[in-house]
Parts: structure tokens; C-alpha cells; sequence
């Protein structure tokens, strides 16, 4: 190991103190740092990244505890998948110090005996703050909702510092009994413990998210401001959403203020009759479709290349196509879906944007009743169709853009 590892990382932490918490205490804003390296593929959001700190003292010797639940972060308004695939739980200690002690790890072990025994009481663990009785406490009503379900679960115990060494045999001893214990509670879980020392922290910070995207398109309008007007293949606005692991890239769908609304839904089942339908009109055609914006947009050949893409509208279509290729990834579909590619100017064209996107006039039941097949057939026979079909079939596309 070298001290200059340490020297690295203290630099780029002391970077991203400065940046993101000059208000907090050193140590609370390491704690931060090793949560957003430590889980740096689930792309959190700082508001996720809060959720899962304990706060103040008495909090078990952990400083952040996070469940997901097939990659999806849960928290109390999530709503739980019908079917659980995988399972992971992941519990953090950061220290802003320069080595591994025995000490930390069995706090941990003692924290991980309040969680996973039932016999033990959550209101009688008067040793644990608030906030860490809550957080078990909401883990074991999680959990038990997906115990019957077929599932993989993963346990993985994470614990930083500063060091530039390896930790010594004592404390491997006290993460061997750590590990045991786990392992005899959920037997078929995958239990694992890491150790993020200066070297695995340093090169965590400095790796940057892919921030360039490309989209193949049919048909493409530019404007002078570098925006775009696309037809772009289902399956390319697929694999766009699809991240490392094969799940939806969350943090691209962050930014819009309506969340998915769920398979049941009915817009949502309409849109995903829609793809299921091959041989129907043009997707495009029953569908406003989606709004992105960037940083920049060029057109190159039959492919728009986006700067940090942000979908900030057409959430539930995204959603939609994306599971209609999750288990197809490589589907051939000549099908297209609209594409508003936007790059706003600054920070207050930007939320007018998004405001206006998902500012929409409800429309009422009622008002679609004359694309009812009925209404439609009664209409031809009569030889009087009338304009009321496609205002209706225009209602119902803009109802399904959400």
C-alpha cells in the first residue's frame, strides 16, 4: 500500500465535502462519501443516500443500513414487486481514521444479532437509537412480506477507512464470527464482508458514471439549438434504460416528478397492449412518447448522440418498453417510438420544461367513449363517420403519455 492513496483520497473527500456537505461535520460527511462509493452502481439520489443514515449516537456502530429488493431501494412508499427475484441488504461502518479495529466489527455482530432475532423485541433494544430500531424494525416487516416468495438474498457488510493496510488477523477472527452468525440465521443467503481501505475508496471516487448515450433513429428533426425530434426504435430506447445489471437506469428516470404507476394501471396496460401488438398501427402514432433532456445533442449518421440524458416526461411509457424487452433484450422490432431530445439553455428553462411536460388536462371516461368499437361500426354503416373518431383517438394517445 502507499500513503499516497491516503493522500488521494483525503483530496478528492475534502473535494466532495466542500461540494456537497460544507455544513456537516467531517466524519458525518464521510460517512456520505462511503455510502455513494460503496453503492455507486445503484445510482442513489441524495435523498435515498439520507434514508438509510443513522443519526447521533447509540446507533450499534452502523452508520447506514439499506435493503433492495431486485435492485430497487426500498423505502417506506415503496410498493413491494409481486415477484421478489433477488434480495440484497447492505450494512455500512465508515471511519475517518486510518486503520481496522476488532471493535467496529463487533458492533456489528452485535447489531446483526438485535436485527435478525426475532426473540429480541425492537421497542426493548433501548441500547439502539430511534432511528436504528426503526430501520430494523422496517426491514423485518420488508423482508417477511418477500420470505415466501423464490428469491437469492445477499447480506453484505461493508466497512471503511482511511487505511492504507490490510486488516490484521484479530480482526479477520471477529469478521469470521460476524459472517457465521448471519449465515445461521439466513441460511441461504450469500453473506459477505468488505473492507474499503484508501486504495478501493480512492478508485471508487474517481470512477465516473458513462455520461454519452446514442439512440438509433428512423427519421430525425434538429433545431438550430442542438434539440432533436426523433423516431427512435423501441428496442434502442430500450437498451438506453437498461443499465450494467440489466435493470432500469433510475437515476435517468429521477428527474420526473410523476412516478410509475404500476402495471394495473390502465394507461399502463394500454401502453403495454399496444407494444404486445405487432401487427397495430405504429407505436408512435398511439403514443406522445417521451422527452429527454441533455447537456448536448448531435446527429450522427442514423444515431443521436445525448450528453446526460434525463427523461423528464413519457415515465410510463419508458417503464412499458423497457419491460417488454427486459426478457428479449436483442428482439428484433422495426417499430418506433417519439423522441424529444431537448438541451435547455440554463436551470430555469430547464424546470419549465418539466412543469410544462407534465402539466396535462385529465380527460374524463366519458369523452373517450366515441372510439368504442360500437360507436365506430354504428358510424360506417351509417356512412357518417365524423370527427369525434379521431379527436377521440387523439385524446386517448395523450392520455397514454405519462
Amino acid at each position: 500500500m502507499s500513503q499516497w492513496d491516503i493522500k488521494g483520497l483525503e483530496t478528492n473527500f475534502e473535494g466532495f465535502r466542500k461540494d456537497r456537505y460544507p455544513s456537516l461535520p467531517v466524519s458525518e460527511a464521510f460517512e456520505r462519501f462511503v455510502v455513494r462509493q460503496v453503492l455507486k452502481d445503484a445510482d442513489l439520489s441524495d435523498d435515498e443516500v439520507e434514508s438509510g443514515m443513522f443519526a447521533g449516537q447509540d446507533d450499534g456502530g452502523v452508520d447506514g443500513m439499506y435493503f433492495f429488493v431486485n435492485r430497487i431501494l426500498v423505502q417506506d412508499e415503496t410498493d413491494l414487486p409481486e415477484e421478489a427475484l433477488s434480495a440484497e441488504l447492505v450494512i455500512l461502518q465508515a471511519k475517518n481514521e486510518t486503520g481496522f479495529s476488532e471493535t467496529a466489527v463487533t458492533k456489528l455482530e452485535a447489531f446483526a444479532r438485535d436485527l435478525l432475532d426475532h426473540n429480541r423485541d425492537v421497542d426493548d433494544m433501548k441500547h439502539l437509537n430511534a432511528d436504528a430500531r426503526e430501520a430494523i424494525r422496517k426491514f423485518r416487516d420488508h423482508y417477511t412480506k418477500i420470505l415466501a416468495s423464490p428469491h437469492t438474498m445477499k447480506v453484505t457488510f461493508a466497512y471503511a477507512t482511511k487505511s492504507d493496510q490490510n486488516a490484521n488477523q484479530k480482526v479477520e477472527i471477529c469478521v469470521t464470527s460476524l459472517k457465521q452468525y448471519v449465515q445461521q440465521q439466513l441460511s441461504d443467503a450469500d453473506v459477505s464482508f468488505e473492507f474499503w481501505g484508501a486504495q478501493r475508496l480512492l478508485a471508487a471516487a474517481r470512477r465516473t458514471p458513462k455520461t454519452t448515450e446514442t439512440l438509433d433513429i428512423s427519421k430525425q428533426f434538429t433545431a438550430d439549438d442542438g434539440s432533436a425530434v426523433c423516431l427512435v426504435k423501441l428496442g434502442s430506447l430500450a437498451k438506453l434504460l437498461r443499465d450494467e445489471h440489466g435493470d432500469i437506469r433510475r437515476s435517468m428516470l429521477e428527474p420526473n416528478v410523476r412516478d410509475y404507476q404500476g402495471p394495473k394501471n390502465v394507461i399502463n396496460k394500454a401502453i403495454k397492449k399496444s407494444l404486445a401488438e405487432t401487427t397495430a398501427p405504429e407505436f408512435w402514432w398511439l403514443n406522445n412518447g417521451v422527452t429527454i433532456l441533455a447537456t448536448k445533442c448531435s446527429v450522427v449518421g442514423n444515431r443521436v448522440v445525448i450528453e446526460k440524458p434525463e427523461v423528464v416526461n413519457g415515465l410510463q411509457t419508458s417503464y412499458e418498453i423497457f419491460e417488454f424487452f427486459k426478457s428479449q433484450p436483442d428482439k428484433a422490432d422495426t417499430r418506433n417510438v417519439l423522441v424529444r431530445v431537448i438541451v435547455p439553455p440554463d436551470e430555469q428553462i430547464r424546470s419549465k420544461i418539466i412543469r410544462a411536460t407534465n402539466s396535462q388536462t385529465p380527460i374524463n371516461e366519458v369523452s373517450l367513449r366515441a372510439t368504442d368499437p360500437i360507436h365506430f361500426e354504428s358510424r360506417k354503416n351509417s356512412g357518417s363517420i365524423r370527427s369525434s373518431t379521431s379527436e377521440g383517438k387523439a385524446n386517448i394517445a395523450n392520455s397514454r403519455s405519462r
